[in-house]
């Protein structure tokens, strides 16, 4: 279910089922997003298959910051189908997310089937990610590719939003679970 205070984007060049999917809870656009514009081959999911096809792409920064002209993101799915290497770059604090002020608090990201330099990409990625200590990796799974969910804890915006408050619901759970249980206990003395 969809929240009420959260606005929807989804970009992908799929029109069949996405077109209707998206626009019921957001608004669609009818192109790929990925490090560049251009016009490419791309696999992309049709009835429960991949196949390649000629799609429109746009470059993701100009998407963020001339098409939806936002600067902060709760949450982004990128899911570019194999095309996510070239855009590993926005992870970076030197990165082009952060040379135009956008920045995003939560990511779910699928990496596909890497080729031996793609590995190696991949790997320079997550030691980045460790080094620069901004964002977290989480729930990580293979599912035929990998799946994995990041959060930015260098951002005060994303840990105000999303972990202080329910950091503070959580203690005060805890506190009110040990006041019963210190009740409970002195009134069985």
């Amino acid at each position: 279910e969809v929240g009420r205070n959260m606005t929807f984007y989804g970009a992908d060049p799929i029109t069949d089922v996405n077109a209707d999917l998206y626009t019921k809870i957001g608004k669609y656009f009818p192109f790929a997003v990925g490090s560049d514009a251009g016009y490419s081959t791309a696999s992309v999911y049709i009835n429960g298959t991949y196949l390649n096809r000629d799609v429109v792409h746009v470059d993701l920064i100009y998407f963020f910051d001339r098409i939806l002209k936002i600067k902060t993101f709760d949450n982004i799915w990128l899911d570019a189908e194999g095309a996510e290497y070239p855009l590993f770059d926005i992870f970076q604090k030197t990165g082009r997310l952060d040379r135009k002020g956008i920045k995003f608090c939560q990511m779910s990201l699928e990496v596909h089937s890497p080729s031996e330099p793609q590995q190696i990409q991949f790997m320079e990625l997550i030691k980045s990610i460790i080094k620069e200590f901004r964002y977290g990796i989480h729930k990580n799974r293979n599912v035929g590719h990998m799946r994995m969910y990041l959060f930015n804890y260098g951002d005060s915006y994303c840990v105000k939003k999303f972990l202080t408050r329910n950091l503070y619901e959580f203690v005060a759970k805890q506190d009110r679970e040990e006041d019963y249980d210190e009740e409970n206990s002195i009134s069985r003395k």
